[in-house]
């Protein structure tokens, strides 16, 4: 819709990098809550690591599923625009869950804290940030539904960055971010819960999986990449579940309650 918020001159400022900002923002917010007991300094580095691992890991897994793309590009254009324009390209969103949860390792050996109560603190905020990040989605014109003439369709203008424009399309980026919510506010609800089993972000990797297998059947962008008739985050999504299904896996430190043997 609006791919760039505001131009001075040749420093312009993008829709989506905005949006990542002010989720970033939003997540520390979210990490100040009373139950988390890192205190705030350390959630704030923490989160900016995640942000930084976000959009290395989601990088390169976008270089992985939409290698022909870039391989055009470098085969189109000189080195320098073929490099600038594949940066500028998207980002693959399971890449950016994995490289937070290896920025926030990083955060965590850097200054001394506990991995697995670091990771359940800010599940929470990994998905109020995943709803920002698809609002950047929705404003920049990728990441678009399919065809859909229902209720709550889009219509995306010419400037939109690859969304075919004049076409009703499921409002896919919409309709991700109000999940992303609803999954935050579940685990705030779990954290609640005395003597809970299970890792808030083993219910995050669950919840999420299950919203991304559904929401895809209604993605229109065809670049994201598919193996047979399901798309790779499909694959990937049902890998999750299976990977979390093993029983050695829900009782090992980072997914089950780090936060149990205090309330004993």
């Amino acid at each position: 819709m609006h791919p760039i918020i505001a131009s001075f001159g040749h420093f312009t400022i993008p829709s989506y990098s905005l949006m990542i900002l002010l989720g970033a923002f939003a997540a520390w917010g979210l990490s100040c809550r009373k139950t988390v007991t890192i205190p705030h300094y350390d959630t704030f580095y923490s989160i900016l690591m995640a942000v930084i691992g976000a959009g290395i890991f989601g990088k390169i897994l976008y270089f992985i599923v939409d290698y022909k793309t870039v391989i055009a590009l470098f085969r189109t254009y000189p080195l320098e625009e073929a490099l600038k324009y594949s940066l500028e390209g998207g980002l693959v969103l399971y890449g950016g869950i994995l490289g937070m949860i290896v920025g926030l390792k990083s955060a965590a050996m850097q200054n001394h804290l506990d991995f697995p109560i670091l990771l359940d603190s800010l599940a929470p905020s990994i998905a109020i940030g995943i709803a920002f990040g698809r609002i950047g989605c929705l404003l920049g014109g990728c990441c678009y539904g399919m065809p859909y003439d229902g209720p709550f369709a889009i219509v995306y203008p010419e400037e939109s960055l690859s969304a075919p424009s004049g076409i009703p399309l499921f409002p896919s980026p919409i309709a991700e971010s109000i999940g992303a919510i609803s999954i935050c506010v579940i685990l705030l609800l779990y954290e609640k819960r005395e003597n809970r089993k299970y890792s808030l972000l083993f219910l995050f990797l669950i919840l999420y999986a299950v919203l991304r297998f559904t929401l895809e059947f209604f993605r229109g962008d065809a670049e994201r990449g598919f193996i047979g008739i399901l798309s790779t985050s499909q694959f990937i999504s049902l890998a999750v579940l299976l990977f979390l299904s093993i029983p050695g896996v829900r009782k090992s430190k980072l997914f089950s309650n780090p936060m149990r043997k205090q309330c004993l």
